[in-house]
């Protein structure tokens, strides 16, 4: 975890595409306290991508499989579109949902706190950047956005979620995964005796699916 330290109060960030600029501070929150695209209180007009498809579902399955989750892609990123879920005031995630869900979905597994609780606070402290307080009991490191602005809050949402937006119908969409479906990615397909996608059996082709299919927010 050696290399250049970030700036360990106030971080100046880029949206991808673009060259809107805006500043986070960092901040610890409670994984339980972050309010993720697919919670109900979170305010939809930020992002209106729907987290509970399949599709998502299926990109974090194959990101948190044992081995396969880098904790330190959840640290520090210039860009918009990567690093800690940047939230507002309300906790709410502007950028980084689907990062938020694979902490969820660690959470569940039991593997939150030894797959990327110990080591982003390890990292944290190499970086002088204050720890969560004491008590907290699922800490998860956030950018918390600076401004409060309504408007500017939701252009950074827009901007940072731009790349992903295709515009592709639904043959388009399909017609690619057609192509993604090739028979050696077809011989891993095993959704198990309730024909389950999501089963335990099938992380290898969720898994294999995630890495082929076109980019997606994280």
């Amino acid at each position: 975890m050696n290399g250049t330290k970030v700036p360990a109060y106030i971080v100046t960030h880029r949206t991808p595409n673009e060259n809107f600029q805006f500043q986070t501070r960092w901040a610890w929150v409670d994984l339980d306290d972050v309010v993720s695209s697919e919670r109900k209180e979170f305010d939809q007009a930020l992002q209106p991508r729907d987290r509970t498809r399949k599709a998502s579902q299926l990109q974090v399955i194959g990101a948190v499989k044992e081995g396969n989750f880098d904790p330190m892609l959840l640290t520090h990123s210039y860009l918009s579109d990567g690093g800690a879920p940047i939230v507002d005031g309300k906790n709410q995630v502007i950028s980084g949902n689907g990062r938020t869900m694979m902490l969820r979905s660690l959470d569940e597994k039991g593997r939150f706190d030894k797959d990327y609780s110990q080591q982003v606070q390890a990292w944290a402290r190499e970086q002088g950047i204050a720890l969560p307080p004491e008590g907290m009991k699922k800490p998860v490191l956030v950018q918390r956005l600076l401004t409060e602005n309504a408007a500017e809050i939701g252009r950074i949402a827009t901007l940072s979620n731009r790349h992903n937006i295709s515009g592709k119908g639904e043959p388009e969409v399909a017609e690619e995964d057609a192509a993604i479906l090739t028979p050696d990615l077809m011989s891993l397909f095993n959704t198990g005796k309730d024909g389950d996608l999501l089963a335990e059996e099938n992380v290898d082709f969720i898994r294999t699916f995630a890495e082929r299919a076109p980019d997606s927010d994280t």
